[in-house]
């Protein structure tokens, strides 16, 4: 049972955590676009990634937009791409680093402390999946 009441704390404890990302401004200080060129699907990509270029404002629109996702969303939501926006951002004043996928999750990590955030509007900011 004290298992149990664990798990309810720490899911507690990270839903809290996430929810309160969910209205931060962020304000994006740098960005390098990234290729991983030992992904999966790099072969079947690379042209379209070639061609996926945001600025600065529309990568913090992005992060801005998104919501937290859990691992869930994550997985059945989203592609995970092998390009995508790496840089520095600010949130409440502190520095975070973030990774924006082209398949429209967002990556933000504080220090120890790391969460999602996907864009669920997909359009011309991302590249989408082929079918």
């Amino acid at each position: 049972m004290k298992r149990m009441g664990a798990t309810v704390v720490l899911v507690y404890i990270i839903s809290s955590f996430m929810l309160s990302t969910k209205h931060n401004k962020y304000h994006v200080l740098s960005t390098e676009k990234q290729w991983d060129s030992n992904h999966t699907f790099y072969n079947d990509y690379k042209d379209r990634c070639a061609e996926w270029n945001l600025s600065t404002k529309q990568i913090e629109h992005i992060i801005n937009e998104s919501k937290p996702i859990d691992g869930h969303a994550y997985h059945y939501d989203f592609e995970n791409l092998p390009c995508s926006y790496t840089g520095v951002c600010t949130v409440e004043n502190k520095k975070a680093k973030f990774e924006l996928n082209a398949g429209g999750v967002t990556s933000i990590i504080m220090g120890d402390t790391s969460y999602w955030l996907g864009h669920y509007s997909k359009g011309s900011l991302f590249v989408m999946p082929k079918k």
